[in-house]
């Protein structure tokens, strides 16, 4: 379970699985700001949301994002995407404006000589050789002469152009003379300025999103993403502007806001919401360094705030030129506190090839500067409570690594920092379980379930006093308890990730709950958050006689599987693979729950558009049939993870049924195709288009037996890139691939 508690740990600090399950005691209210609102082109879509008064305490405060497709799917790009709170600041400012007195054909000139009679300009005719002459366009003047209005137009006028020279030209277009057109007019331009007073409005960020690569989604996928929002409570009671905020240039996303209230008492109630910085902040550019951008930043911290944090959230854009910065290079911001250096993080995610959204068409799986497409953006908090005084001001200050860029046009930063004030811990002895990634059947825990050996949950000590100990008890619906002793260190507010022991699994209903009882083996001060129910998928039962098959691609040295039973006893391994080679292992297992793993250290599974590592695959077979049961997504990123039971079935009567994959091998190609489809036994045809539509193979496939094979030659097609299409009563199937 390595990889996977790396990964989990990685998120516990905002993701909460609250969305998806049974909250405990403690009276909810759901108030919606924005319903499907289609993110169609860049820009804000501000919503007016009416949240409860400032009378009740909460004890947890969510924000449930749910980004939808709209009509024809969703945007092919990775987008970035801000939730913001737009907090009336009560300061006022004002721009000037300045109206001109006149304007003539839209324009605004400092004065005009015109004639109040029709005018002409003289020209050559080069077909009769004579001076010839055309109408001048009538000037249209809008007259503001209202002082109190001066946008507000007073009267119109109308001339023609004047105050210049005709000329006149003999029979070889020379000019012999010259007219002057003489104006009967002249008007001179003054202007009014008005001071357009405002209310100064904080954006406040809430939440950080980066959209996926959604080209292979369609209008029916929707998938929800929950932020922990309890510290803006300040800001999230009576009636609240929220924006909505899409970077993207295309359409685009659909997108429902939900705010849940959960009543009782948070482990320290949220006093104060500052800005510090907010905006996208070039890096690199030796004329205009981040740090214009990020100047210190004085606070005064009140006498009734003796708990506060600095928030960061911060995401690197733009690669190119010298170090591919700042997307695809990791720096460290650092912390400064009344000039004293405090804190350091490195502005990276190394886990995209665990990203729960895939595959996904683009490069999903490329580690970036902490973000991943189709994923939620983490901040970090800064403790400042030990480090300030009360009454007292506070200089922050935070910069970032040198840097200096070298032919990137436009590197940079999106960084939000905030200060949050609180007031002091409410509880001395107070433990929490945050989450159950497994079981769970939450889409976003998907790469850790099913199981059918450990369970893990997530626990976090909310007192003031360190947790040591506590008790969890935990089982599923019908099936009795278990209990587990849990022993650690834990400080205010932090987190650990518990694997726990197998429960018994035979229970009525695919229903599992966790409690957590007696920390530091006395009265937890707070019940309400103390317990998890969530419903989850049972594993798949298998056959005991299993072929794994494997074929590498062409990095095999990344790769290495092993099949292990429930007690971490290894039945078979695989590790210093061979390029482009296919392995078969036959094993015939004893009753019991086994796991299978696959792992990929380049982070790009057995097939990924964007490199030439060539196309795998993982699959299962029935040993005694030989029919596929199970054929794995070759573009897994990181790890490809199953566990199974065998001999028994933890759910009534689950199917096992052959999943619909294509596989397309090699690809690159270069004079043959390899075409491998697990259908479910119904006709279906086989086509290969080119990027036009254009059909240049066709096939009907009347009978098979649920495993199609076919190699076809690729004598006649040209270099570039096709598609293989299965087409049947179940849709459209297809895979890219190159012809070298």
């Amino acid at each position: 379970m390595t990889s996977i508690k790396r990964f989990i740990t990685s998120t516990v600090f905002t993701v909460l699985s609250i969305g998806f399950i049974n909250a405990a005691n403690g009276d909810t209210t759901t108030v919606r700001s924005h319903q499907a609102a289609h993110w169609n082109w860049y820009g804000s879509i501000d919503n007016w949301a009416v949240f409860p008064d400032s009378g009740t305490s909460y004890r947890k405060i969510n924000l449930i994002y749910t980004l939808g497709c709209p009509t024809g799917g969703c945007s092919d790009w990775d987008y970035t995407t801000q939730i913001f709170i737009k907090k009336r600041t009560g300061r006022y400012d004002s721009t000037a404006t300045n109206y001109p007195y006149f304007s003539v054909n839209s324009t605004n000139p400092d004065s005009l000589l015109y004639a109040t009679q029709a005018t002409y300009t003289y020209f050559y005719d080069s077909i009769n050789n004579s001076t010839d002459s055309t109408l001048n366009p009538i000037l249209q003047i809008l007259i503001f002469n209202d002082n109190q209005n001066p946008s507000v137009i007073t009267d119109t006028l109308f001339g023609f152009p004047a105050n210049y020279y005709n000329y006149v030209y003999d029979s070889l277009g020379i000019v012999i003379d010259s007219v002057w057109v003489n104006p009967d007019t002249t008007i001179f331009n003054s202007w009014t300025t008005v001071y357009n007073v405002y209310e100064v409005i904080d954006y406040i960020q809430i939440a950080r999103y980066i959209t996926p690569y959604g080209a292979n989604l369609t209008s029916a996928w929707s998938n929800k993403w929950v932020f922990d929002i309890t510290d803006y409570a300040p800001l999230l009671h009576d009636s609240v502007e929220i924006g909505a905020f899409y970077s993207g240039w295309s359409d685009g996303f659909t997108v429902t806001l939900d705010f849940e209230f959960i009543e009782g008492t948070p482990p320290r109630t949220p006093i104060r919401v500052e800005k510090l910085w907010s905006g996208y902040f070039p890096y690199g550019d030796p004329n205009n360094s981040i740090e214009n951008y990020l100047t210190s930043r004085n606070v005064l911290i009140g006498s009734n705030e003796p708990n506060a944090i600095l928030r960061v959230d911060i995401t690197g854009h733009g690669f190119g030129g010298n170090q591919n910065c700042a997307e695809f290079c990791p720096k460290n911001y650092h912390v400064y506190l009344d000039q004293t250096y405090r804190y350091q993080k490195l502005v990276w995610k190394a886990d995209c090839g665990l990203n729960a959204l895939y595959p996904q068409p683009g490069t999903w799986l490329y580690n970036r500067a902490n973000w991943c497409p189709g994923d939620m953006v983490y901040w970090t908090d800064h403790e400042l409570t030990p480090f300030m005084t009360l009454g007292d001001s506070l200089n922050i200050n935070v910069d970032m690594d040198p840097f200096t860029n070298v032919n990137n046009s436009n590197p940079g930063y999106q960084f939000d920092g905030q200060l949050i004030t609180f007031g002091t811990p409410n509880f001395s002895l107070d433990a929490e379980l945050v989450s159950i990634f497994a079981p769970n059947n939450n889409p976003n825990y998907k790469r850790m379930n099913p199981v059918c050996k450990s369970p893990i949950v997530v626990i976090r000590n909310t007192g003031s006093t360190p947790l040591t100990s506590l008790q969890i008890v935990y089982g599923v619906a019908g099936a009795g308890t278990s209990t587990f002793n849990w022993v650690g260190n834990l400080p205010f507010l932090a987190s650990d990730t518990v694997v726990l022991p197998a429960p018994n699994w035979f229970g009525t209903s695919p229903v599992f709950t966790a409690t957590i009882l007696n920390p530091n083996g006395q009265q937890d001060q707070l019940l309400d958050n103390n317990s998890l129910t969530v419903n989850y998928v049972a594993p798949p039962a298998y056959t005991n006689n299993i072929v794994f098959e494997v074929r590498t691609n062409n990095t095999a040295w990344q790769n290495s599987y092993w099949l292990e039973d429930e007690n971490g006893n290894v039945i078979f391994s695989r590790s210093g693979l061979s390029n482009a080679t296919t392995y078969r292992d036959t094993v015939n297992l004893n009753i019991g729950c086994y796991i299978f793993r696959l792992q990929d250290t380049g982070g790009d599974g057995l097939s990924f558009w964007a490199n030439n590592s060539g196309t795998g695959y993982c699959r299962m077979k029935n040993g005694t049939t030989g029919i596929i049961f199970k054929t794995f997504q070759a573009d897994f990123g990181s790890e490809i993870y199953q566990e199974f039971t065998s001999g028994y079935n933890l759910t009534v009567d689950e199917p096992v049924a052959a999943p619909r994959e294509l596989l397309v091998y090699p690809n690159p190609a270069v004079e043959q195709l390899t075409l491998e489809w697990n259908s479910d036994g119904d006709p279906f045809s086989v086509e290969i288009v080119d990027v036009s539509g254009r059909v240049l193979y066709s096939e009907q496939v009347n009978n098979n037996n649920g495993a199609y094979r076919k190699s076809i030659s690729l004598g006649d097609f040209a270099s570039g890139l096709y598609f293989v299409r299965i087409i049947d009563r179940k849709g459209v199937t297809a895979q890219k691939f190159i012809r070298e």
